[in-house]
């Protein structure tokens, strides 16, 4: 489908509110984006690298054609919804190999390099970084002082960074790219033709403009079939609704196909480790709506396979440990153990992790204070003692507790049932 037929929306700033405006670049707000803009700018005045002979012309030396270049996908969504992102998504109707004839004949000095080195942080390096699998490049990435910009080439495939492509199919057509994302919300194109000012042309081929406004979380196509192209969305939904879900919940039509085809989707646990983290880690985010949908979505127990989980309470700590620890001390240590393993857990969280369970199951017999706390941790601990007590005051508000019976290789832990006496005990922390 061509440009003219796509749904266009004319970006415009507004004093009531910050979304929806004007993407703005200038050398201090986007340095490294300001570039890669005005090289685009230039492409048609790029040699293609041979010469050909037309009449009544002479020896000529043909150029490039005109490219467009696009700001697309969770780095576009989020500059509508006014929320920071750290790096951004570029699409352009030109091949990898004009992406790089046409960064390497630009003013700016662009360093390309066959894959990512170390070299001076000032530099502007450009290397491939996705493939599909005859190991044609799909992907570039260009980086500066560790600020990134991704620009690939449209296609009709999966844009998931973990999935490999059999095949690329490289496309000019912005609705054919559109209609192989995985969300409405990510499927917008705002086109970059100023390197220095306001760029405000939005195009939305599948209505996500309006689903963003809304906060409807929508698929491209049915859920079976964007989870079939994106099988990490199942997890990564979990996240993405608390910020743009206008309930903060994964649809219950989602939910149901990610229940349903749970187990036809190969996820790698050190994958979904390391989107657990960055997303319990990250200050911003709502954990107690983002681990129900965890949980409402089954997909806690990809993570934490045949684990039970405690329950989700507003005010939990965005720490790796202390909260990791929360949600499985009903497990035995030796289960928790082989779970964070498995997800690729280092071992000095998984030894962290598993002390923090053995405080929750003495604390839960009555048979520790503070300073007995201490001698699970070696000397110097890299945790403070504050986040002892922040752990253990988590169990404060809890009105049952269910620690697993023994099993064959299994201590028995039981439960206690004397609230007052456990509450004595928090106290002392206090």
């Amino acid at each position: 489908m061509a440009d003219e037929f796509l749904s266009k929306i004319r970006l415009k700033d507004s004093k009531e509110s910050i979304e929806f405006r004007p993407f703005k670049v200038t050398s201090s707000l986007n340095s490294l984006l300001k570039p890669i803009i005005e090289a685009f700018e230039n492409a048609d005045k790029v040699a293609i690298g041979y010469s050909t002979l037309e009449k009544n012309k002479g020896l000529i030396k043909p150029t490039l054609k005109k490219k467009s270049l696009y700001l697309t996908g969770g780095a576009l969504r989020d500059h509508l919804k006014g929320k920071t992102f750290k790096s951004y998504d570029l699409v352009t109707d030109a091949t990898p190999d004009e992406i790089i004839m046409i960064l390497k004949n630009s003013e700016t000095n662009f360093i390309f390099l066959s894959s990512k080195e170390k070299t001076n942080q000032t530099d502007i390096i450009f290397y491939p970084t996705r493939f599909d699998e005859e190991n044609n490049i799909m992907e570039l990435t260009v980086e500066r002082n560790n600020q990134k910009v991704h620009l690939a080439t449209m296609n009709v495939n999966s844009k998931d960074r973990n999935k490999q492509v059999r095949k690329v199919k490289f496309t000019t057509s912005i609705d054919l790219d559109a209609k192989t994302r995985d969300l409405t919300i990510n499927s917008l194109y705002l086109k970059l033709k100023n390197s220095d000012g306001e760029n405000s042309e939005l195009l939305d081929p599948v209505g996500g403009a309006h689903d963003l406004k809304s906060g409807q979380i929508i698929t491209i196509g049915h859920p079976e079939e964007a989870l079939k192209r994106y099988p990490y969305l199942a997890f990564r939904l979990a996240s993405l609704c608390t910020k743009f879900a206008e309930d903060k919940k994964i649809p219950e039509k989602i939910i149901d196909a990610i229940i349903d085809h749970k187990s036809t989707l190969d996820l790698d646990p050190h994958i979904l480790k390391d989107m657990y983290v960055k997303t319990i880690e990250d200050t911003t985010s709502l954990l107690e709506p983002y681990l129900k949908n965890l949980i409402e979505s089954e997909m806690i127990d990809s993570l934490f396979p045949n684990c039970t989980i405690s329950e989700i309470r507003p005010d939990l700590p965005n720490n790796r440990i202390t909260l990791t620890a929360y949600l499985l001390y009903k497990n035995s240590v030796e289960k928790v153990k082989q779970v964070l393993s498995a997800a690729g857990f280092t071992h000095s969280d998984v030894e962290e992790i598993l002390s923090f369970t053995d405080i929750a199951h003495e604390a839960l017999r009555g048979e520790s204070d503070v300073q007995g706390l201490m001698k699970h941790f070696r000397k110097p601990s890299r945790l403070p003692n504050s986040r002892i007590e922040e752990f253990v005051r988590l169990f404060k508000k809890t009105q049952t507790y269910n620690i697993p019976q023994k099993t064959v290789e299994e201590e028995e832990i039981n439960t206690i049932e004397d609230e007052p006496v456990f509450q004595k005990y928090i106290k002392r922390l206090d």
